[in-house]
């Protein structure tokens, strides 16, 4: 079913209802998730929605709920009658974020220890396989790679809260990520910090994916602090 848009929507496509309207929401929010976490929108740059909707080439209705979403989550903040402003990457919130990701993630790396699937397990070692194999330049590429790990982990853990919570998580770093992966070295110790964790939890050894996830945390937050 197709409702009448309303003027200034910018086309039918914002009238769509149902699992069609669904889907342009999803695209929208994806796209705009994307474009701030690998700082495509730099922290602090102010948008609004018709150049956004010209940019992703998706209607205004999609984009005004994406970004009524992407302002639940901390990316943005709305400011009336001005536009939508790119949040800052605060270091208070890094903090935050690294401390409760110390408090969750290694227990979590020693639940999928015990419970990851064979087949889960062999993603794990795909995914880093890709990310090795991956052109140098192509942070984004990486990036995507790194979640689809961190996100296998997560659901390996069996357990759906837990999974949610690493994967909000983890969302949360990205662009510190981004930030950190842009630096060769850095690349392969991240590569190399992943195998090691992924051979853990393949010898179904939950004291040392543990250790070795908490690990890698710490190695990330300095990553991150010194500005590598």
């Amino acid at each position: 079913m197709v409702t009448r848009p309303r003027a200034g929507d910018g086309g039918s496509e914002q009238g769509l209802t149902g699992e069609a309207g669904q889907l342009l929401r999803e695209r929208a929010y994806e796209a705009l998730r994307q474009r701030i976490n690998t700082l495509h929108y730099r922290p602090g740059a102010y948008l609004n929605e018709t150049m956004i909707c010209t940019d992703l080439g998706i209607g205004r209705t999609p984009v005004h709920m994406a970004l009524e979403r992407l302002a639940l989550e901390g990316l943005v903040e709305i400011l009336p009658r001005k536009g939508v402003i790119v949040a800052s990457i605060s270091f208070d919130e890094m903090k935050q974020v690294n401390e409760t990701r110390r408090l969750v993630e290694p227990p979590a790396a020693a639940l999928a220890a015990r419970w990851a699937t064979d087949s889960e397990i062999m993603r794990m070692h795909d995914i880093v396989r890709q990310a090795r194999e991956a052109p140098m330049h192509d942070t984004e590429l990486l990036m995507n790679l790194d979640s689809q790990l961190h996100s296998t982990l997560a659901d390996a853990t069996r357990n759906r809260i837990l999974a949610t919570v690493l994967k909000g998580l983890h969302e949360r770093s990205l662009r510190n990520w981004y930030l950190a992966l842009s630096n060769r070295d850095q690349r392969q110790k991240v590569a190399d910090e992943h195998d090691q964790l992924i051979e853990a939890i393949t010898a179904r050894n939950p004291e040392e994916a543990q250790r070795l996830m908490a690990a890698h945390i710490d190695s990330f937050k300095q990553r991150v602090e010194s500005g590598a």
